[in-house]
């Protein structure tokens, strides 16, 4: 399936470059307010959207090993949450936060595990579109592991999606390639992480993450 993915993502991504050159050209020789002006502008968000699914697929396809270090998981909860904010103000949503002080530091790397929280984040605020409340955790939890807990009080997940919501390709959403919770779930597993999902229909979701702390951490 990577091998798959990577072949359709080259094959499509160098047609779609010129493409996208020859809109951007069009586009810098149209008069303001030309008629094919808006045309024009769809073309390149289309373009910018198979994009960002060709990123996904090159992800998934070939995801990049980890380069660890020892942080604070609150840290790097927190600059996702940073990222989030212009969708969280945007959806109303009631932010509850619950970090754990004193954690011991854990081996990650940052901009990938980022990238797992922001996905998490974004999928919380998107079942929750009349509102809700989204509350972020963390805290030591059993076997030399730091927890993080992620929960929204969306409309939950039935049991028949539930099981397969980190099957890369699927997804329930009009838009997106149905890789970010099976890129996120790859992510973790470099990180001898793990990540868990419980839902109710009506109720919400919250996901589980458990980290390994440092070899050498104290107090455990």
């Amino acid at each position: 399936l990577g091998e798959l993915s990577a072949v359709i993502a080259h094959e499509i991504r160098n047609p779609l470059s010129g493409v996208g050159i020859s809109a951007q050209a069009l586009s810098r020789s149209l008069h303001p307010g030309d008629f094919h002006e808006a045309n024009l502008k769809n073309i390149l968000k289309g373009i910018r959207k198979v994009d960002d699914v060709i990123k996904g697929l090159l992800d998934f396809a070939t995801p990049k090993e980890p380069v660890l270090t020892p942080i604070s998981i609150n840290k790097v909860l927190e600059e996702a949450l940073f990222i989030s904010t212009p969708q969280v103000q945007e959806s109303q949503i009631t932010l509850e936060k619950s970090l754990g002080k004193g954690l011991p530091l854990v081996l990650l790397d940052q901009e990938q595990i980022k990238r797992v929280f922001i996905n998490i984040i974004l999928n919380a605020l998107q079942a929750m579109q009349s509102g809700g409340v989204l509350r972020l955790r963390t805290a030591r939890s059993a076997g030399r592991r730091v927890m993080v807990r992620i929960t929204d009080t969306g409309a939950g997940i039935p049991p028949a999606i539930l099981k397969r919501i980190f099957d890369p390709f699927f997804t329930t959403k009009s838009q997106g390639a149905g890789l970010g919770l099976s890129i996120s779930r790859t992510i973790l597993e470099k990180h001898h992480a793990t990540i868990t999902c419980d839902s109710q229909e009506g109720k919400g979701t919250t996901f589980t993450l458990l980290f390994r702390v440092q070899p050498d951490a104290q107090g455990w």
